[in-house]
């Protein structure tokens, strides 16, 4: 069952708005060197309101991670706009940028590639802070021990480094360093799955409490549907660089409309879920 958010966003200005998205790529054949228009994003339209849990599904290569990388900013897209709140990201320079980043966080699914392993847990987590010169070096410690202890890490984890920690353990690293900018909006990319069920549910019950907590809004990437259909509020179904279906969860599973959906659905292998809960772990 998906914890409570505003699925309706009757009268709420949606935290995200993507209007006719699309991501092209120049590739060069390797034997004739000519250069050919590859489309990864081909009019992709989508709202979130705020604090939604919005899963989005689709078959490798379908897009999910290019439109995940352009709504975090990290790549411009070739034509359509990204509306977080009330502007639109794809106009802004660089310097504008800086300020909308923090918002908009991304956690990739292995979590070791993101981590300095010369800095301990501590260093971090509050890297963000000290790049934006938040406050005195004291305030930035309190507040990165603070993001990690939302996500169950301790005080004496603060010194380990990277390679001290479980994957586990490494994905709530990261989700603290993304918590610690006081995002609005997390996007997930298959970042539970190289972990077993149990550290999943583990970690999906964090994130529940999370957005409890700070009314965030999650846009969470998966092949798993079988945790998806545990935690999502609504499921987007990408196909082709479009978003093909959307709905409701319970109904989505219950009744897919489109071929690509039905197919996904069908492919959910009958085994015990360890089900989440919105509680704190």
């Amino acid at each position: 069952m998906a914890a409570d958010g505003n699925q309706d966003g009757v009268g709420v200005q949606p935290l995200l708005r993507v209007e006719r998205l699309r991501k092209t790529y120049a590739q060069r054949h390797p034997l004739s060197l000519r250069e050919h228009s590859v489309t990864a994003l081909d009019g992709v339209d989508m709202v979130a309101a705020r604090g939604l849990f919005l899963a989005l599904v689709g078959e490798s290569g379908s897009g999910k991670s290019t439109l995940a990388r352009c709504i975090a900013c990290l790549e411009r897209p070739s034509t359509g706009s990204i509306w977080f709140q009330d502007t639109d990201v794809t106009g802004l320079g660089e310097s504008e940028l800086r300020r909308i980043r923090p918002k908009i966080q991304l956690i990739f699914q292995d979590a070791a590639t993101a981590l300095n392993p010369r800095f301990s847990a501590l260093e971090l987590v509050e890297e963000p802070l000290r790049i934006q010169h938040y406050a005195s070096a004291r305030a930035r410690a309190e507040k990165a021990l603070h993001a990690m202890a939302q996500v169950g890490l301790p005080p004496d984890c603060a010194p380990r480094y990277p390679h001290q920690f479980s994957g586990g353990q490494r994905q709530r690293l990261a989700i603290a360093r993304a918590l610690v900018q006081e995002p609005e909006l997390l996007i997930l990319d298959e970042a539970l799955s190289g972990l077993d069920l149990s550290l999943q549910a583990q970690i999906v019950n964090t994130l529940l409490e999370l957005r409890k907590r700070h009314a965030l809004t999650y846009l969470y990437i998966s092949h798993d549907l079988g945790m998806v259909k545990q935690v999502a509020d609504e499921v987007a179904v990408m196909h082709g660089g479009r978003v093909v279906e959307r709905a409701r969860t319970a109904e989505l599973f219950r009744n897919p409309q489109q071929p690509v959906t039905r197919a996904l659905v069908a492919a959910i292998p009958e085994i015990p879920c360890h089900r989440p809960t919105a509680r704190s772990v």
